[in-house]
C-alpha cells in the first residue's frame, strides 16, 4: 500500500506540471489575472533530534508548482514537496522526512491564507535498528504575505501549521506523529527577461514524534537556493 501510495504521492505534481504547461499560453492571453510558477532548489538542513539524541547537517530537496486564477490572480493552488534524509554519524542513526502539501489559497491584497492537505512520510532508524517507516495524511492552515520589490522581485513570508491525523506503518510499536510548524522566509531575484528567476530562502520546521507514549522533539534550519520560472508571476 505504502509503495503505490508513494507512486501516486510522485506522479500527481507531474500530472499538474503537465496540465497547467498545455494551457500557459492562453492562460497568458485570456486571463491577465492567472499565472503559474515551477521552483526547483536544494539546501543544506540542520537537525536537531530528540528522538536518536543527536544533532547532524542533510542536503534537502524542494520543489514547487504553483497555479493562479481569478480576477489579479487571487485563487491559488500550490503543491510543495520537502525531503530531507539525515544521518547522524555520532550513533549511527537516520531519520528520513518526506513533506508533501497541496495548499488552496485566497489572496487579499499583499496577503494570502487557505488550507492545506498534507501527507507525511517519515522514517526513523535509531543506533542501526529501524523503529518505524510510514505515511500519514492530515490537513492545516497558511498565512503568508508576498510583496513585489522594484519590478519583478518578490519578498515572501509564509507560516503553516500542519497537523497529521492518520499514521500508517508496518512497526508493531505505537507511532504517532505530532502538528508541524514551518516558517518560510525568501525571496525572488529575476536573472532573465524570460521569466526566470534566483529563488533564495530559510525555512524552520518543527514536529514531535511519539514513540510508545514517549514524546520527543525535532527541528530543522534549512538555508535553500533554487531555479523557478513563472508565467505571469
Amino acid at each position: 500500500m505504502l509503495n503505490i501510495t508513494t507512486k501516486l504521492t510522485f506522479l500527481f505534481p507531474i500530472a499538474i506540471l503537465i496540465v497547467l504547461t498545455s494551457h500557459k499560453i492562453s492562460l497568458a492571453k485570456s486571463n491577465p489575472g492567472g499565472g503559474l510558477s515551477l521552483v526547483f532548489g536544494g539546501g543544506l538542513s540542520t537537525h536537531k533530534s530528540k528522538t536518536v539524541s543527536s544533532n547532524d547537517t542533510a542536503t534537502s530537496i524542494l520543489y514547487r508548482i504553483k497555479f493562479l486564477t481569478g480576477k489579479n490572480g487571487g485563487v491559488g493552488i500550490q503543491y510543495t514537496n520537502f525531503s530531507t534524509p539525515t544521518s547522524f554519524e555520532l550513533n549511527n542513526s537516520k531519520i528520513t522526512t518526506e513533506f508533501s502539501d497541496t495548499m488552496f489559497n485566497y489572496h487579499l491584497w499583499n496577503f494570502y491564507f487557505g488550507g492545506i492537505l498534507s501527507q507525511s512520510k517519515v522514517m526513523v532508524n535509531n543506533a542501526g535498528t529501524e523503529v518505524f517507516d510510514g505515511l500519514g495524511n492530515g490537513f492545516g492552515a497558511v498565512l503568508g504575505l508576498d510583496l513585489p520589490i522594484a519590478k519583478k522581485s518578490k519578498f515572501i513570508f509564509e507560516v503553516k501549521s500542519v497537523s497529521t491525523s492518520t499514521f500508517k506503518h508496518g512497526s508493531s510499536t505505537e507511532v504517532s506523529i505530532g502538528a508541524r510548524s514551518d516558517i518560510s522566509i525568501f525571496g525572488k531575484i529575476p536573472i532573465s527577461r524570460k521569466n526566470f528567476f534566483i529563488d533564495i530562502g530559510f525555512n524552520y520546521s518543527a514536529y514531535s514524534i511519539s514513540i510508545s507514549g514517549t514524546q520527543t522533539n525535532e527541528t530543522v534550519h534549512t538555508t535553500w537556493t533554487g531555479v523557478s520560472y513563472s508565467v505571469n508571476p
